[in-house]
């Protein structure tokens, strides 16, 4: 078995409120990295998370769940938590255990009361945070309104990393607004493009908006914003933090 130095493990907790997906992401996570060779599906109740009789039984995640996976040489275990507010412990639990936490978001539905309380108790516990907005392909799918309830609820640092290609059944891809470029999927694979014309400003928005947050968090990068106007990204497979961005002339991102 491969060994880790403890800088090379990342234990991260991946919550939600319940239905938004969580269980299945983390599957999903796995089957990227390696870990897994197939997932089930929600709705047929075969998810590989949820083994346990009850958990099968009423489709949803009723413990703690560890799923590990290798990622750039680094050990990465994801604790999948329960949904239900009946298990909320379970999740304080997670949380205290982890070095950061992933939101898992509807589309559909936004910003949940469970949503809210996991995202309190990460504050309090002066944690990283992410957050994953999933069901884009759902009808009724309202990116940018989950994004601007979750601004309104969480503070102005919220700040998109991608945006959608479409919404629903028109959902094709998505946009990474640091480095201005899209890509779209077909049976799972990526294929990279150049930004749709018609999302264009909508990305050059998103993009200043975000720089302005991260920005936000360091008096220096801030005046260093408000004088240049722009960032580059660092090419590292790290978490954006802020040294992960530094001041340049030109526009370009990579």
């Amino acid at each position: 078995m491969k060994e880790y130095s403890s800088d090379q493990i990342r234990n991260v907790a991946v919550v939600s409120h319940d239905g938004a997906g969580k269980t299945a992401l983390v599957e999903s996570l796995l089957l990227t990295s390696g870990a897994v060779d197939f997932v089930g599906r929600g709705q047929d109740n075969k998810h590989i998370m949820d083994f346990e009789p009850e958990e099968i039984k009423r489709n949803v995640t009723i413990q703690l769940g560890m799923a590990p996976c290798e990622w750039h040489d680094h050990k990465v275990n994801f604790i999948d938590t329960p949904g239900y507010n009946e298990f909320h412990g379970e999740v304080r639990a997670a949380l205290r255990a982890c070095d950061g936490m992933l939101m898992v978001l509807s589309a559909t539905t936004g910003v949940e009361t469970d949503t809210v309380r996991a995202w309190d108790y990460a504050v309090e516990l002066q944690m990283p945070r992410m957050a994953f907005i999933n069901k884009m392909d759902v009808d009724g799918a309202d990116f940018f309104g989950t994004i601007e309830r979750m601004r309104e609820l969480f503070g102005k640092a919220i700040m998109p990393l991608q945006i959608p290609i479409g919404e629903g059944a028109n959902f094709e891809g998505v946009i990474d607004v640091a480095k201005m470029t899209a890509f779209t999927y077909k049976d799972g694979q990526p294929t990279e493009i150049a930004v749709p014309a018609h999302l264009i400003e909508k990305a050059q928005e998103i993009r200043e908006m975000t720089v302005e947050a991260a920005a936000e968090g360091s008096d220096e990068l801030l005046e260093i914003f408000r004088r240049r106007r722009t960032f580059v990204r660092r090419n590292s497979p790290r978490s954006t933090r802020r040294d992960d961005y530094r001041p340049c002339v030109s526009n370009y991102v990579w």
